[in-house]
């Protein structure tokens, strides 16, 4: 069993498929012409994954309706509007800029962080102050 084994990983690294190929379905040593897997697109001589909000044979096909991003692999829930590229977008800002529902949940909640540092500062300070003027009492 263990030899078997060893046989399919050996296999793998020998296979011509196997490689600096990634994205391409057509085995070019055998003298296949150059075709690209599904999610991939043909650039020049080489295979390019699909661009974000897109996906399907040759990168041809939008993301449906609530999906985006790399291979329209991600969902959009409870948003009105659903971008193919960034996901849910929930309005333009005065500078015309997206402001995208998802960049918020990724990122870091400053107000909270700052509320938390403030709350700890409160509670530490009258403790300090007990601990320094029982010490100077003595």
């Amino acid at each position: 069993m263990k030899y078997y084994f060893f046989l399919i990983v050996l296999s793998k690294e020998i296979n011509p498929l196997s490689g600096n190929t990634v994205g391409i379905c057509s085995n070019k040593s055998i003298g296949e012409p150059l075709e690209c897997c599904v999610n991939y697109r043909q650039i020049g001589e080489a295979c390019e994954e699909c661009s974000l909000g897109t996906h399907g044979p040759n990168c041809t096909t939008p993301c449906p309706h609530g999906f985006y991003g790399r291979f329209c692999g991600e969902t959009c829930k409870q948003c009105g509007l659903c971008d193919p590229v960034i996901g849910c977008v929930e309005h333009q800002n005065a500078t015309g800029k997206t402001t995208n529902r998802n960049d918020y949940s990724k990122g870091v909640n400053w107000l909270t962080i700052a509320m938390s540092v403030t709350g700890s500062c409160l509670v530490s300070l009258p403790f300090g102050m007990f601990t320094y003027f029982k010490r100077r009492v003595r």
